[in-house]
């Protein structure tokens, strides 16, 4: 698993980050700690799967 820092990288650049469910809450609370002025995240469950969460930055 990427570090807070690489997924945060990642999101930054656009890229869509695919996450186990289990780590959803703790990557969230991972960026809400670090606020990098308003960011909003879109997390949806992977297609065929609901173990897999797909998180987006959005704006």
């Amino acid at each position: 698993m990427a570090t807070l820092a690489e997924i945060r990288q990642m999101l930054g650049r656009g890229e869509i980050v695919s996450l186990q469910r289990r780590y959803v809450a703790a990557v969230l609370e991972g960026l809400a700690a670090e606020p990098r002025g308003i960011e909003q995240y879109r997390v949806t469950p992977k297609p065929g799967g609901m173990n897999d969460i797909v998180l987006e930055r959005k704006g």
